[in-house]
């Protein structure tokens, strides 16, 4: 409020050179008298344009942002004073204002009472980027308060998954954007794997939502984010599929249970192994050259005479070996008789990950990292006499 009529269109926002023409601060002293109070250089707003003794400045939502994240500033009269240049505006004459020295107390202060909201959100399953968009600048993010459905209205709780913790982008907790309304963060290994092991959930756009409860977040006046339940869960709003082959990291061999056991780097899905595609090698050098074996039982997921693969997604997949491909490997003296000679090569596209990605192996061996030693005897099985027999 001024004392006269001021020209609305001489209103002037923002910084001359180093000057502010319009600042809030903390303190009434101009310059504030310590380098801690709290100031807000009000560049990215604007103002009514209607000649009077009053002049409405509408605060930008970024300077709204920065406002709300000073929390020593704007919250009471006795830290909101308003300091004006002479430049701020002129009056009908054009008169230059006459400098606000010292800063104004706020006559009133209405607090903050708007509860925030989750406005859009985005999922990279190739990293497992989660990036968040809030209507305001929030805080104490709790990651475990999210939830990712497979859409609206969702009622089997099977293509549910609730999030147990996140790594931030730089191997800390949540990257929050400070006072700009968005926040990042990465999902645990175990997080992104049991995602990518539920089918038709957060494999598409119209398969990714994400609800989460009043917990989840609080803007910096301490106010809970309103919260999202099944009804109006939040579709994506950029999401990037799982183009990523997986590839083998390790591997087991236990000979004398003929059981073998592969770590992937990601799920894999159990029934599209190709158990031929997996050769025995003596040493990490080209099979051709060294005593190898590739296995010929086709895999199953039923038991039976042929490879047996265990019957469910996961990083690690475990293959019985048929009673034949044991046979042969053992008549082999110099290959998988000790952990130094046990080795296998996995050819490309021997297995796929829940998305279809084919495995990207063949380039190496992969020395086996536990090794059990054949301890069994041998047993009679059955016998025979010839009295014919010379």
């Amino acid at each position: 409020t001024f004392s006269e009529t001021v020209d609305a269109t001489s209103v002037r926002l923002g910084v001359n050179e180093t000057l502010p023409f319009v600042r809030l601060q903390s303190q009434a002293a101009v310059p504030p008298a310590s380098g801690d109070a709290e100031q807000l250089f009000m560049g990215g707003s604007t103002s009514s344009l209607d000649d009077s003794t009053f002049v409405t400045i509408s605060i930008s939502q970024r300077d709204l942002n920065q406002l709300k994240y000073k929390t020593s500033l704007g919250t009471g009269r006795t830290n909101t004073h308003l300091f004006l240049s002479r430049e701020f505006l002129r009056d009908m004459r054009g008169n230059d204002l006459v400098e606000l020295v010292p800063a104004e107390a706020a006559l009133t202060v209405v607090n903050d009472t708007v509860r925030p909201r989750l406005t859009a959100f985005e999922l990279d399953m190739n990293t497992g980027r989660v990036r968040l968009t809030f209507s305001e600048a929030v805080t104490d993010i709790a990651v475990s308060s999210l939830s990712f459905v497979h859409a609206q209205n969702v009622t089997n709780t099977n293509v549910t998954y609730d999030l147990t913790g996140s790594f931030g982008a730089v191997g800390g907790p949540v990257v929050s954007s400070g006072h700009l309304p968005h926040a990042e963060f990465v999902l645990t290994k175990t997080d992104l794997d049991n995602i990518k092991r539920i089918d038709q959930l957060a494999d598409s756009n119209a398969t990714t939502f994400v609800t989460v409860t009043d917990m989840f977040a609080e803007d910096f006046a301490a106010l809970s984010i309103v919260p999202i339940g099944d009804d109006d869960s939040l579709g994506v709003s950029v999401f990037t599929s799982d183009t990523t082959s997986p590839t083998l990291l390790s591997f087991d061999f236990d000979f004398d249970q003929s059981l073998v056991s592969l770590t992937f780097t990601e799920v894999v899905r159990a029934n599209t192994l190709h158990s031929t595609a997996i050769t025995f090698v003596s040493t990490p050098t080209s099979p051709t050259a060294t005593p190898s074996y590739r296995l010929r039982s086709t895999s199953s997921v039923v038991p039976g005479s042929e490879s047996t693969v265990v019957a469910y997604d996961d990083t690690v997949i475990n293959v019985t070996l048929s009673v034949s491909d044991m046979d042969e490997l053992k008549r082999i003296a110099t290959l998988a008789t000790r952990k130094s000679n046990t080795y296998i090569r996995v050819d490309d596209d021997a297995v796929e990950d829940m998305a279809g990605n084919g495995l990207r192996n063949s380039s190496h061996a992969t020395l086996v990292t536990r090794y059990v030693e054949d301890s069994t005897p041998p047993q009679l099985t059955r016998w025979a006499l010839d009295m014919d027999g010379q």
